[in-house]
């Protein structure tokens, strides 16, 4: 439709420009749902990040899969933090702290 508009010499009117700008608006947010949802299902840190700041940057923060994605974020910060001071303390063999952490993890593997 747009581009018969264009054929017809009426680009540059105002409702034209009006439907370029929307649709290029839900071309962007297809985009970013595709993206939320391929980084909820790899359950890639890096991808996740990406696809949260970009649903951030067009503020499409309360789509479901946004929320989605954002909460599997944190949880995988929260795990790899986790899992990070139990190394240490398995390396410090530090027994109570080992078991803190590893309840820790539990906990956060039971919650979601």
């Amino acid at each position: 439709l747009i581009a018969t508009a264009e054929d017809l010499g009426l680009g540059s009117e105002e409702i034209v420009k009006t439907a370029k700008m929307l649709l290029k608006e839900c071309k962007q947010e297809e985009d970013c749902v595709n993206a939320l949802r391929e980084a909820i299902d790899s359950k890639d840190m890096a991808m996740l990040a990406a696809a949260v700041a970009n649903a951030q940057e067009l503020g499409l923060t309360s789509l479901s899969e946004f929320k989605t994605a954002r909460a599997l974020l944190e949880r995988m910060k929260e795990e790899e933090k986790l899992v990070a001071q139990l190394e240490d303390a398995i390396s410090a063999r530090d027994e109570p702290l080992m078991r803190e952490r590893c309840q820790a993890l539990v906990d956060l593997g039971s919650a979601n």
